[in-house]
């Protein structure tokens, strides 16, 4: 999964030269270039690279009245695939007990440890919907799938806090909580699976611009 990790940020750095973001000292620090808040690589359970190239992205966080600071990212695209009208979003959340941290390697934890007020370590969720409806006024063709998941393993690394910007990269691993299908023959429900899913990336949380009174939930 490292080389996964590895191969992205190479490509975000090489990214950031092509638009003019070169580092002219060694000493100094690398300038990454996301293009957007976020960009990150879904395997497993859903198998999806998120850029900016590929999807509309934003960042949203609010600090809450128990003290605690939740970050969402969303991530959303449509396209008409083979005659199909094809829409996806995901929304990851990330929370955590007082201030944003300025620095190192943070955990996940699980909701009830964070209700606890007893750590500085994340609670992060991810949710997911994709919607398939065929054009064809002849077919009556549909797909919904919607995934609910929760962080279970792996950790955020500060890599730099300036300006009031927090960025980070991460490696996550979730646990499918929930899967919903339906389609016009049937629907049903799956989960809980462990280990369903891992995501790497990076995202640039700008503690200014991205401020809001009232998280959004889609």
């Amino acid at each position: 999964m490292a080389k996964f990790l590895n191969q992205l940020l190479t490509i975000i750095v090489l990214s950031g030269v092509l638009y003019g973001c070169s580092v002219t000292d060694e000493e100094e620090p690398v300038e990454y270039n996301l293009n957007g808040p976020i960009e990150f690589m879904i395997r497993g359970e859903i198998h999806d690279d998120i850029y900016l190239e590929h999807f509309e992205t934003r960042a949203e966080w609010k600090k809450t009245e128990f003290n605690e600071s939740i970050a969402r990212f969303f991530a959303s695209s449509r396209d008409t695939i083979n005659q199909s009208d094809i829409w996806k979003r995901y929304m990851l959340t990330i929370t955590r007990n007082n201030d944003w941290p300025t620095s190192g390697n943070i955990g996940v934890i699980s909701l009830s440890e964070l209700q606890n007020r007893e750590t500085s370590q994340f609670f992060i969720s991810l949710e997911s919907i994709y919607r398939e409806v065929l054009l064809d006024e002849d077919e009556d063709y549909f797909l919904y799938l919607d995934h609910r998941f929760t962080a279970t393993g792996g950790n955020v690394s500060i890599i730099s806090f300036a300006d009031q910007k927090l960025m980070a990269e991460f490696e996550i691993t979730f646990r499918l909580d929930e899967k919903r299908h339906r389609d016009p023959l049937r629907t049903r429900h799956e989960g809980p699976v462990n280990n369903a899913l891992t995501i790497l990336g990076l995202f640039e949380l700008d503690l200014q611009q991205n401020l809001v009174q009232q998280l959004s939930s889609w």
